[in-house]
């Protein structure tokens, strides 16, 4: 497959790369390069934060991966490229948002805020669901443990950027 280029603001979503990890054929689903920049969070954030900037599989067992900085708090800062994705599970459920410099999006109407994140819409638990199912269905392998977050990824990727799997 070729390797497509599509912009936006200031980053680029690359889509159908290969490469090699350690002897194993890797498919890249999309990766998110463009312009670094802090998250920076108005006060702890003390919620599970994942920053997602790209969905890769292994070609022979379709395990499907991330590119990911993952914390159980979000306390300090973190780096990631414009145009990733920001998953925060919160106790009533999930937030939304993409890297983008100069955005604020608050956690909660009182509560701390990410700076250079805009809050997007999140999938709903059916789409997920749906979408799970028939990546299951299709023969990718999703560890239970992180399969909500990571379809989460996929599901945006493909409203965002139009990405396919």
């Amino acid at each position: 497959m070729e390797t497509q280029t599509q912009i936006q603001k200031q980053y680029h979503v690359i889509t159908g790369e290969t490469y090699e990890l350690w002897g194993y054929k890797v498919k890249r689903i999309y990766r998110v390069d463009g312009k670094v920049v802090p998250i920076i969070p108005t006060s702890a954030i003390p919620h599970v934060t994942r920053v997602i900037y790209g969905v890769s599989y292994f070609e022979d067992s379709k395990c499907l991966d991330c590119d990911v900085d993952y914390r159980y708090q979000l306390d300090d800062y973190v780096l990631a490229p414009e145009g990733a994705i920001v998953l925060i599970k919160l106790r009533e459920g999930w937030k939304c948002g993409i890297v983008d410099e100069n955005s604020t999006m608050k956690i909660a109407e009182y509560g701390p805020a990410i700076k250079n994140v805009r809050e997007i819409e999140c999938p709903s638990m059916e789409e997920i669901g749906n979408e799970h199912a028939r990546l299951i269905n299709s023969g990718y392998c999703i560890d239970a443990l992180h399969a909500d977050w990571r379809v989460m990824a996929i599901l945006i990727a493909k409203k965002l950027y139009g990405v396919e799997i």
